[in-house]
């Protein structure tokens, strides 16, 4: 496990660390946290696909004091990078995706525009795609 005699879980959080401003790597760590920065066909809003460097941030702020379990925060918890191609993907095939969904509202036939078919096509192998990777 990583060095943690010098690390003060009551102090101010290095951002340098990890998740949590944890001093841990991911070998040794008990819980490994892959982000997946994609929303390619989330229904709502944009935003999700940022949300791992958000958590991240925010995670800075947290108290690592649990009085149930005093030393848990000890086992290791590591966050992995995004991966930005990924990200890259999502935001290009999320905008093909927002054409699509607009499209298709409008009662318009999938059939009849090459375009939207060759969109929809892309947006599943792009789905296809990021589960091969998460697995």
């Amino acid at each position: 496990m990583s060095n943690l005699s010098d690390f003060d879980p009551n102090g101010a959080s290095n951002p340098n660390n990890n998740i949590f401003g944890l001093p841990s790597n991911e070998e040794e760590s008990r819980l490994v946290i892959v982000p997946v920065p994609w929303e390619v066909t989330v229904s709502y809003t944009a935003g999700t696909a940022r949300a791992a460097e958000h958590i991240f941030k925010a995670s800075m702020q947290v108290d690592l004091f649990d009085i149930d379990h005093q030393d848990l925060w000890k086992q290791g918890f590591y966050m992995r990078h995004s991966d930005k191609k990924i990200l890259l993907k999502s935001d290009y095939l999320r905008k093909e995706a927002e054409l699509y969904i607009d499209y298709i509202s409008k009662g318009e036939l999938l059939e009849k525009n090459a375009f939207m078919c060759k969109s929809l096509r892309e947006i599943n192998e792009g789905g296809a795609f990021m589960i091969k990777w998460v697995y």
